[in-house]
């Protein structure tokens, strides 16, 4: 078992060291990224929506440095005993800076991983974390790809909460 799991390794990292490079993923490339997450009813009687959108350099090939910026914003509604209810919208900003790392890739499409170090502002202090989303590339075309993806943040600050979430996004590759 042991020497299975050995070669299925080896040939993992053998396929992403000697595959050829997509076009799109090329040093000196630039990428374009917008992604919805979050997006939907929540069970708490609201509706939220986190819109983020990056960019980046290909400093090598597949591998991107990059920064963006986000807004999330929820909405809940709560009922009262007296049958009134109201609705609170909390509204955030963050930034951040980070890379994404593109594995198995081919001309089809290929898997991505992002970490991202942030920042989110507009609700009380500053809330220091990271960022965590991978997904897959399908490539449109030399320049798009439609990417379903999974997100995972993880804030420093105590009291804060670990949010996951699922999306779609949208890359331009120039």
């Amino acid at each position: 078992m042991k020497k299975l799991m050995i070669t299925l390794v080896a040939a993992c990292i053998a396929c992403t060291i000697f595959a050829q490079v997509p076009e799109q993923l090329r040093k000196g490339n630039i990428l374009i990224e917008t992604d919805a997450t979050n997006v939907g009813i929540r069970f708490t009687n609201g509706v939220s929506m986190e819109i983020s959108g990056a960019g980046g350099y290909f400093i090598t090939d597949k591998l991107v440095i990059a920064g963006g910026i986000g807004l999330d914003v929820i909405s809940t509604e709560s009922g009262n005993w007296d049958g009134t209810s109201s609705t609170q919208t909390n509204t955030t900003f963050d930034i951040g800076a980070g890379v994404r790392y593109y594995f198995l890739a081919n001309q089809r499409g290929g898997l991505f991983a992002t970490g991202m170090f942030s920042v989110v502002v507009g609700s009380g202090d500053p809330v220091f974390g990271v960022r965590f989303n991978g997904g897959y590339a399908f490539f449109i075309n030399r320049y798009l790809s439609i990417e379903p993806l999974m997100q995972l943040d993880l804030p420093f600050s105590k009291g804060t909460k670990v949010n996951f979430g699922i999306g779609a996004g949208i890359s331009i590759y120039l």
